[in-house]
């Protein structure tokens, strides 16, 4: 369980935060644009109807919200890391909601696409070489 959280916070913090750009700099962390990013996966892989839809998106929206507020914290140096253990709370959190959600035959493939992610990140050398 600990890897999953981790290899998903690796992901939305490569995929976001940490990738390089045209002249070095970062587009902004838009948190409304991540968890419809998200979602529409959940959407497309899941065949999730409209009311889930919804109530997946604001899922993730609260778990993006938090997450850009960690990462400003952390820019601006009044965070001096990640806390791994909030990260792993708040992953939790998120995956009990997403069963509530779901069909059981949904959230079994959920943990299946979990799964897979948990093997592309541990290829890439876990997202931040290796270390995280």
């Amino acid at each position: 369980m600990k890897k999953l959280i981790l290899s998903l916070f690796a992901m939305v913090c490569t995929t976001i935060a940490f990738a390089q750009f045209p002249g070095g700099q970062m587009p902004e962390f838009k948190p409304e644009e991540m968890a419809k990013h998200m979602t529409d996966r959940l959407k497309d892989s899941l065949q999730v109807n409209e009311d889930q839809y919804k109530k997946l998106y604001d899922i993730n929206l609260k778990q993006a919200n938090e997450m850009k507020e960690m990462m400003d914290k952390i820019m601006q140096g009044e965070q001096p890391q990640f806390d791994r253990e909030a990260m792993q709370k708040r992953q939790e959190k998120q995956n009990a909601a997403i069963k509530a959600i779901l069909t059981e035959d949904q959230y079994k493939r959920y943990e299946e696409m979990q799964a897979n992610l948990r093997k592309r990140m541990a290829s890439m050398g876990g997202g931040f070489g290796g270390g995280f």
